[in-house]
């Protein structure tokens, strides 16, 4: 367990909005998350990026592309792009 874990454990708040509720998946530097947005009280997914040993250059260009790719999307079975934030060693998606 790295170093980061503890800050996305359910009932911790992200971007001050955002309170985790479950990790859907995790891949390296990569975590999915389940949160709700306690302003809308709505469920939305949290991409992270966690800057660390296991990030190199071409996983954040593949991150921001991955952002930029769902802010053009338009489809009900696609997610919809909320917000990009950065949360001191974290960028996160929507």
């Amino acid at each position: 367990m790295s170093s980061y874990d503890s800050d996305y454990l359910p009932s911790n708040i992200l971007g001050d909005k955002y309170q985790i509720e479950r990790e859907l998946a995790s891949q390296g530097a990569r975590k999915t998350l389940l949160a709700r947005n306690i302003e809308q009280d709505i469920l939305v997914i949290i991409k992270l990026l966690i800057f660390g040993n296991e990030v190199v250059w071409d996983n954040f260009k593949l991150f921001e592309r991955e952002a930029e790719t769902l802010k053009s999307l338009s489809h009900p079975a696609i997610p919809q792009y909320l917000d990009y934030f950065e949360i001191e060693f974290y960028n996160l998606v929507f």
